[in-house]
């Protein structure tokens, strides 16, 4: 009896009685059916948007390649990204679904797909196959996992939209490709600035003042404080990456800290004339919370701690959105000052 070896292939036998001449006998070994199934390449990472070649084999149980056999590969759900057909392989495949297609092995035991990772980075697919005879769950999958393709542009968000003048509030910057994906790999050095507001940076909170930050992991975070009242943007920029800007709103602190009183610098005496009160935060902002009552006085320009020779009629008024205008007389021909206090 002869029994072939486990190697798919040629097989030569010869045999020989006594002194006879020899006979050859050939036989050619094929491979039985497929007994294990393989993706490759194995778990990996990929760049978004790219394709990558999936190469699936059947092997018997000897480990010899199967042709001839179908095997379906797909991606599980939840999927990311899709497979396709391998132009440059002669052996197609077919269509199943976006993320499932079937072919028959070739004289290799394989078929090739084209898997194209999704726009987003971090998803993980897992790419599975299977014949008749081989179930998906006897089958190593191959996880592909994408990444961010690199980064071109810079990215900043606040941690607040709108903030106090003299708060803190939080920068995150990041460096991202162009689906907006952060780029791990990326310590580029950003430039921070701002169109107003009296901002100023810090790696604290709120320590030294800083005018860049090097990225790390492609992410930074900086502190950030404004003092002036408006409308404002945090730009960053850095050299080959596109930058970015962030609006942010910094209000008046909310807090009086003084107030400003505007009134001619000369009036004929006994005439009308306006004083304009202002209440300010800190920073010189005007507090628009400040809506109580002020009493207005009559010093001497020489000593302010002096109460003037004549009273104005108006003593007190109200502020609304953190101002009032008033309309005094005074009699007496003298340098007076206005003084505005509210009792604290």
């Amino acid at each position: 009896v002869w029994t072939l070896g486990t190697t798919a292939g040629a097989n030569a036998l010869e045999a020989r009685i006594g002194a006879g001449a020899s006979v050859t006998f050939a036989a050619t070994g094929v491979a039985g059916a497929g007994a294990s199934v393989t993706l490759s390449p194995a778990s990996k990472n990929v760049t978004v948007g790219t394709t990558d070649t999936v190469v699936v084999t059947v092997r018997d149980a000897y480990g010899n390649a199967v042709s001839g056999e179908r095997v379906d590969v797909f991606i599980h759900d939840p999927a990311g990204g899709v497979l396709g057909s391998n132009p440059a392989d002669p052996n197609p495949t077919t269509t199943v679904t976006p993320t499932a297609r079937y072919g028959t092995t070739d004289g290799s035991g394989r078929i090739t797909v084209l898997y194209t990772a999704p726009s987003s980075a971090g998803v993980a697919d897992s790419v599975d196959a299977f014949t008749a005879g081989v179930g998906a769950a006897s089958v190593t999958d191959a996880v592909y996992t994408s990444v961010a393709s690199g980064a071109t542009d810079l990215r900043v968000s606040l941690s607040a939209s709108s903030v106090a003048a003299g708060s803190t509030f939080v920068a995150t910057i990041e460096a991202v490709d162009g689906n907006g994906n952060r780029d791990g790999t990326s310590a580029a050095v950003v430039s921070l600035g701002s169109s107003g507001g009296g901002m100023a940076f810090s790696l604290t909170d709120f320590g030294a003042p800083v005018t860049s930050v090097t990225l790390s992991g492609g992410v930074a975070v900086v502190y950030v404080r404004g003092t002036v009242a408006g409308s404002w943007t945090v730009d960053v920029s850095a050299t080959g990456l596109g930058g970015d800007s962030a609006p942010v709103t910094i209000r008046d602190a909310g807090v009086v800290s003084s107030y400003e009183v505007s009134a001619p610098s000369s009036v004929v005496a006994g005439a009308l004339f306006g004083v304009s009160v202002t209440a300010r935060d800190a920073y010189g902002n005007r507090v628009a919370g400040a809506n109580g009552t002020v009493s207005v006085a009559a010093v001497l320009a020489s000593d302010s701690t002096q109460a003037a020779s004549a009273t104005l009629p108006v003593t007190s008024a109200t502020l609304t959105g953190g101002q009032v205008v008033v309309s005094e007389t005074y009699g007496v021909s003298e340098a007076i000052r206005v003084r505005v206090s509210d009792g604290t």
